[in-house]
């Protein structure tokens, strides 16, 4: 038996392609998906070392189960998709702000009225970003700020 066989994603020839990688570099990491003896298929964090001998290059490869820790990403990722969703269909502004008033999340309601995608409006002060100027700056952000200090 050798990689090939238990292998999930890599073809042979990526394969060979990431041996010749690893030999060129010395080293590798990566995520995989290897099948296991009783046909399970397990998600595997890889990192790989080429250390040199005086007979043969070795591989010394340490690899960590993260199958769970996939399991769980892609429930959040579908949870906040489907969140996303709702948040979408409503004809409402809807945004979160962190404690410092940048946006964390808007939907598209928000987008279209703002005429930003979201990734344009993530991150940025939504009292600097959005709101009319000075007012938003200089009045609003303050009373916000004012809210959020208690």
């Amino acid at each position: 038996m050798n990689i090939r066989d238990i292998e999930v994603i890599l073809s042979s020839e990526e394969i060979d392609l990431r041996i010749k990688k690893m030999v060129e570099q010395g080293r590798d990491r990566f995520e995989t998906r290897h099948r296991c003896k009783d046909g399970s298929i397990i998600d595997l964090d890889v990192s790989a070392v080429i250390m040199q001998s005086e007979k043969a290059p070795l591989v010394a490869a340490f690899v960590r189960d993260i199958t769970e820790r996939k399991r769980v990403e892609r429930v959040l990722m579908q949870e906040r998709l489907k969140a996303q969703q709702y948040l979408d269909t409503v004809e409402t502004i809807i945004v979160s702000l962190d404690n410092k008033g940048s946006v964390t999340m808007i939907n598209r309601k928000g987008c279209e009225v703002l005429g930003y995608s979201a990734d344009e409006l993530v991150g940025k002060n939504w009292f600097a970003a959005c709101l009319p100027q000075p007012e938003g700056s200089d009045t609003v952000y303050p009373y916000f700020m004012q809210i959020i200090d208690g």
